[in-house]
């Protein structure tokens, strides 16, 4: 029998299992994140499953954008900002 999304038991306890997508493996440093459900019922493991998915998106998600704060929201904005009829907005104005 195939088991329920995201969910693996190992030893008679319930753990959440999530891919890091490929592009956010260097980051993260795992292919695979691993996290337990304190539970040992396979009812009470499908109803935390998505409390704890949501919490690994969230982590991963803060390791994104601590890196492109590293890098710096000032290069991001001035590429991004660039009005339609001419130079970007953060240029010297006449």
């Amino acid at each position: 029998m195939r088991r329920p999304e995201y969910l693996q038991c190992r030893r008679g306890r319930w753990y959440v299992r999530l891919r890091v997508p490929a592009r956010l493996t260097a980051k993260v440093g795992q292919q695979h994140l691993v996290r337990a459900l304190d539970t040992d019922g396979e009812t009470a493991a499908r109803e935390r499953r998505w409390v704890a998915l949501a919490l690994l998106w969230d982590w991963i998600g803060a390791q994104t954008v601590s890196d492109v704060f590293r890098r710096g929201i000032r290069g991001l904005t001035q590429s991004r900002c660039r009005r339609v009829d001419g130079p970007c907005c953060r240029a010297s104005k006449p």
